[in-house]
């Protein structure tokens, strides 16, 4: 085997070719460390900066990201279904509220169709629906139920009782009543209420409320031809005293009795049947509708004599347990004879209430 042999220079040129190999190798590794320190999104700024190095670009703040917009809440407070019993006056709304994160609250923007009549047993739909600026729209619906009270049980008085009612006031003649009836705190009485001799007597229904005596709805304008043509307008009659006597009294009343009692027969010129329906309505609202079993006389054409209407109420009242005599505060002889009446029936054992929701009703026969 032939081995050629090198020279001298040979050998160096070799080993300076192998130096400068390894010194291209060891500048490459370099150059890779400080590509890989550098920031990947902002191109010549290193991730760790000392003191007083600066950066190379300004960082661009990122946008916000647009809230997705929602319609608003619309909550109903008694829920979908509600049930309400069957009461004279307006229907109340149970209440309800709207509001979005953007408008904030929206309550008064709701708009509310339907109509519920609380007097009336039935079902109504009511409709909700309000909108936010911009136009996002909610809506709910409720369903209204409105029930009957059913009938209500009379119960008798277990003493002899005497329940004095007057009718068609308050007059003139109211105070002077009032006067009578503070001498016997224990003599409690019923006052059928009217709105015919105006605004400035209405005050006295408060007065009477105020002296623990009973206020019931006998009528607004007193005439038959408001109240007897339809159950309709009996009720607009029958509703405006009962604003009057919440005006006065903070409440309606569930005590009522009919111009001329149930057992009229004018109302047939105006409405054949109305009485009977208007005793069904009453009893649908829980209330109690009252006539009397015993006459003082004082609706007579002509007044009798104070001594006859006294004589007509104590021989009535020995007839009875429970009661329930009918007078007029607008007639001053009967007034007259109410003080005569409260000795008597004390000095005889009688108890003097006011009438209230459960009372005898002394009905008459229903005639229309």
């Amino acid at each position: 085997m032939r081995i050629i042999r090198g020279s001298r220079n040979d050998h160096r040129l070799l080993f300076a070719l192998a130096l400068l190999a390894l010194l291209l190798l060891a500048l490459a590794a370099c150059g890779r460390i400080g590509r890989a320190k550098q920031d990947p999104e902002q191109p010549g700024q290193t991730a760790q900066e000392g003191p007083g190095d600066a950066q190379t670009a300004d960082a661009e703040p990122a946008e916000p990201e647009k809230p997705v917009r929602q319609e608003p809440v619309l909550t109903l407070a008694g829920g979908s279904l509600y049930y309400r019993s069957c009461q004279p006056g307006p229907f109340e709304d149970p209440g309800f509220s709207a509001s979005d994160e953007q408008d904030g609250d929206l309550t008064d923007a709701v708009v509310v169709e339907g109509e519920v009549f609380g007097h009336k047993p039935g079902r109504y739909t009511l409709r909700y629906e309000v909108s936010d600026r911009d136009g996002h729209t909610a809506a709910a619906e409720r369903t209204v139920v409105v029930y009957t009270r059913g009938p209500i049980e009379e119960v008798e008085p277990e003493n002899k009782t005497i329940y004095l009612t007057f009718d068609d006031g308050p007059c003139v003649y109211t105070p002077k009543l009032l006067e009578v009836l503070d001498k016997y705190p224990e003599v409690k009485v019923t006052f059928f209420v009217t709105g015919q001799f105006g605004e400035g007597y209405q005050r006295l229904i408060g007065e009477e409320h105020a002296r623990g005596h009973a206020i019931a709805v006998h009528s607004f304008t007193h005439r038959y031809d408001k109240c007897y043509t339809s159950v309709d307008d009996w009720y607009d009659d029958f509703m405006k005293m009962q604003e009057v006597i919440r005006e006065q009294t903070g409440e309606y009343t569930r005590l009522y009795r009919f111009p001329g009692g149930s057992s009229n027969t004018v109302s047939r010129r105006y409405a054949k049947g109305v009485i009977s329906e208007i005793a069904a309505q009453l009893s649908d609202m829980g209330c109690e509708y009252f006539d009397w079993n015993v006459a003082s006389g004082d609706a007579a054409a002509t007044t009798p004599p104070t001594s006859t209407i006294e004589a007509n109420i104590k021989g009535g009242a020995k007839r009875h347990t429970a009661s329930v005599v009918l007078q007029h505060d607008i007639k001053p002889e009967s007034i007259a004879a109410v003080e005569a009446v409260i000795r008597w029936g004390l000095e005889n054992g009688y108890e003097f209430r006011a009438l209230e929701v459960g009372s005898p009703g002394a009905h008459h026969t229903i005639a229309n």
